[in-house]
Formats: C-alpha cells, sequence, structure tokens
C-alpha cells in the first residue's frame, strides 16, 4: 500500500529531517551464504523459546554474533516512519550494542521483487530486516523470502505480543506484528454544525447522505489506495452473509479458485448495488493523500482514512483537528504490518537483535506517541488516547471493530471486479 508516501515527503520538508548514522563501529562481517543456511546457526544459537535459558541466556548467545557481524540493513516500505528510525531507533540500537544500522526508505512493490530475485539466483538477499505490508504476506509466503527463524518463539520482547495478533499471522513465528493501524471514515465535524446535521454512523446513512450532498464524499478508489480497499472490503463484509463471509476472509482458495467465486458466487451483489449508487455521487480519488487534501480544503466533508495517517496530518496542522474518525458499526480492516529477517540475510543475528529491539515498549511506545502507530504488545497502553489529542484516534470503544484482510488473491479477484461492476459501469 502507497498511503504513507505523500506525508513522508511533507514531514520531510517540515522538520528537514535527513538519515545519517553517528556511529563508529567495526569492518562489518557479512556472512555470504544464500537461503536459509546463513542463518541456520544462528537459530541454534537463539534457541527456540525465550523461556528456556531465559532473556540474559538469549541476549549472551545473540550480541555477540551480532557485534561481530557489526552491521544490519533495513528495508522499511512506511514512508512516514523515517522520524521514528532517526530519532528512535538508529541512535538507540546503535548506542546500546555498537552495531551499525543502514536505513534505505523503500517502495514495497520494488523491495518485494528485489527479494524475490535475489532468492529465485540463490543471492544474499538486498537486506537483513524487512518492515512489510501485511497485505504481501502471502507473496512472501509463496516466494520463501523469510528466513525460517521462529521469531515469535525466539525473541523474548515477542512474549509480550498479544496472542491474537499472532494467531492473524502464519503459524511458523517467522513474522512478527508491528505497526497496527486501523481503516477508518474521517468526519468533519465543523461542516455538520454548521448544517445543523447528524453525520451518518451507518453504510446506509453514509449513502443517503451522499446521495443528498453529491461530492461531499472522498472515496479513495480502490485502485488506487489502501483506504479505499478497506471501504470496499468493509461493504462487502455488511452485505454478506456468514457463509459468504467466511468463504470471503479464507486463504485455502487458489487466485483461479477466487477469481471464480469473487465473479459468480453472488456473494457480492449487495456490494455492487451499494457502490453503483455511492461511486457516481462521491468525489473519487486516485490515492490516500489526495482524498486528505479533499478534507484539509473542505471540499470534502467525510471521507475514507487510515487512523495514522490522519493523525500525523492533524500533528503538522496539514488537517483541521475538527476531524474525527469512526468505524462503521459492522467494522472495517485493521490489521498488523509485520517484521521479518529474509531470507538469504547476512547479518541474520544483527537482524535477530534489531526486531527484538523494535519490539520492546520503548520502542513501541515511541511510535504510539508520536504516530500512532498502534502496538501488538499488551503492556503497551495509549495513555495520550485519553489526552485532548485523543479525539484524533479512534475512541478505545471501537477497538473491537476491526476486520481482517482478505488473502491477495482474492483482494486481487475483488478489485478486477470492482473495476469491471462500478468503474466501466458508469
Amino acid at each position: 500500500m502507497d498511503r504513507f508516501l505523500f506525508v513522508a515527503v511533507l514531514v520531510a520538508m517540515m522538520m528537514g529531517l535527513a538519515l545519517h548514522h553517528a556511529s563508529q563501529v567495526a569492518a562489518p562481517v557479512r556472512t555470504q551464504i544464500p537461503a536459509q543456511s546463513a542463518t541456520q546457526g544462528v537459530t541454534e544459537s537463539a534457541g527456540e523459546t525465550p523461556g528456556g535459558a531465559g532473556r540474559a541466556g538469549f541476549y549472551a548467545r545473540i550480541v555477540p554474533l551480532a557485534q561481530r557481524e557489526g552491521e544490519v540493513e533495513v528495508y522499511s516500505y512506511a514512508a512516514s516512519f523515517p522520524p521514528f528510525w532517526e530519532r528512535a531507533v538508529i541512535p538507540g540500537f546503535e548506542r546500546k550494542y555498537g552495531i551499525k544500522v543502514r536505513f534505505f526508505n523503500s517502495r514495497s512493490g520494488i523491495a518485494d521483487h528485489q527479494l524475490e530475485a535475489q532468492r529465485e539466483f540463490g543471492r544474499p538477499a538486498p537486506t537483513d530486516v524487512y518492515f512489510a505490508p501485511r497485505g504481501h504476506l502471502d507473496f512472501y509466503v509463496r516466494h520463501d523470502l523469510a528466513s525460517h527463524i521462529d521469531l515469535a518463539s525466539a525473541l523474548p520482547e515477542a512474549g509480550a505480543l498479544a496472542r491474537a495478533r499472532l494467531r492473524d499471522l502464519p503459524p511458523d513465528g517467522y513474522f512478527v506484528p508491528f505497526h497496527v493501524n486501523q481503516s477508518a471514515l474521517a468526519i468533519d465535524d465543523a461542516y455538520f454544525a454548521s448544517t445543523a446535521a447528524t453525520a451518518p454512523a451507518t453504510l446506509e446513512e453514509l449513502l443517503n447522505w451522499a446521495v443528498a450532498h453529491p461530492k461531499k464524499f472522498a472515496l479513495t478508489s480502490p485502485r488506487y489506495g489502501g483506504s479505499g480497499g478497506a471501504f470496499l472490503i468493509a461493504v462487502a463484509n455488511h452485505f454478506m452473509d456468514p457463509p459468504c463471509r467466511a468463504a470471503f476472509f479464507s486463504h485455502s482458495m487458489t487466485a483461479d479458485a477466487a477469481r471464480n467465486w469473487v465473479a459468480h458466487s453472488g456473494c457480492l451483489d449487495g456490494t455492487w448495488r451499494y457502490f453503483k449508487q455511492l461511486y457516481p455521487v462521491s468525489e473519487v480519488t486516485r490515492g490516500n493523500a489526495d482524498t486528505q487534501n479533499l478534507l484539509a480544503n473542505r471540499a470534502a466533508a467525510m471521507g475514507t482514512v487510515w487512523e495514522d495517517w490522519s493523525y500525523t496530518f492533524i500533528k503538522y496542522k496539514l488537517l483541521q483537528p475538527t476531524l474525527r474518525l469512526s468505524v462503521v458499526p459492522s467494522g472495517m480492516p485493521g490489521s498488523a504490518d509485520v517484521l521479518f529477517v529474509a531470507s538469504g540475510a547476512r547479518h541474520p543475528a544483527a537482524a535477530m537483535l534489531l526486531i527484538d529491539y523494535l519490539l520492546s515498549a520503548p520502542m513501541q511506545q515511541w511510535k504510539l506517541d508520536e504516530l500512532r502507530s498502534r502496538s501488538a504488545r499488551t503492556d503497551v497502553v495509549a495513555a495520550s488516547r485519553d489526552a485532548a489529542s485523543a479525539g484524533n484516534m479512534l475512541p478505545v470503544s471501537l477497538d473491537g471493530l476491526a476486520l481482517p484482510w482478505p488473502p491477495a488473491a482474492t483482494m486481487e479477484a475483488l478489485g478486477s471486479e470492482f473495476a469491471r461492476q462500478v468503474v466501466i459501469g458508469q
């Protein structure tokens, strides 16, 4: 998803951020071994669970190996995260362990195929750690792009992760949840106060309001933006019966089966009826940034957004503080983007140590407080959600309305059918 790109440029312009690494460390030792064999010794040294030898035993074994490697390379797909890496992670990790962090802000589509190509040719991975979108997980699993390290069991800090978040990921533990985000509807309360109207709360109310107020609802096209795709999932979920809903979120269908199901099952008939009415009266945008610009200029009174990105815009005064976020009662997608050690990583011990550091409570609290990036840890409290700025986050009472994401094959088929049923039909 590209929802982070525009805000990163704006934040960088405002804050004058430039990535730099001040720590002086010894020349790194790179393990030029392809595929999984590079990590075998590290996995054996780490042990299978943090409970066996305890936290001290894990660090006693891994830290010397990581320091011998001397550096660790990171790909981060979330373009709004450079302040997190620059101000919190890199200086803290390098100071604590004396290990150089080489950070690259990467587009996920490009990074994914770099990892795939290197894996295909049996070469070392272009990065050690990858902060990657949850929606691409099927691709990483299918192409075996993650090292076979049970991070969920081996890392001491992973012991604090909510079990429900881990159950949403493959059971082998190769991926751990890192950045928890929620799709939402942004509502400009100032607009509704000026019109003495009540903001719509349900999908049916939203459609009726949008029809009565053409072009005041900003809909990120599901073909271009993550929040639009999330809204499409929310509508589909709302109009499905339980058997259809179970198939929609199932990971057991092949790509061909998913295309056939989306096109011919009849489970999406209500979805297409809804969008055929909503699409013509909405201001359809080509991306999340365009939607937020319409909200900022008050050309739109409601729109599809992501919680973290909206907060970042408000924090830097790029959106008015009168915006309130909400989730429809039937739910909207929210999930955790992931961290993993790349298959063929040249610095696997340092990669494990860095991921453990990223999962620690101080790092998780920092990104929550500064970026409104939620944590999968059970002991990180969103205390700031009780502060004055909490109005720019979703209320705690709505936390239980997060929907999972369908598998990538279903999402691809859904996007194609949306174009055929809704866009071409206009």
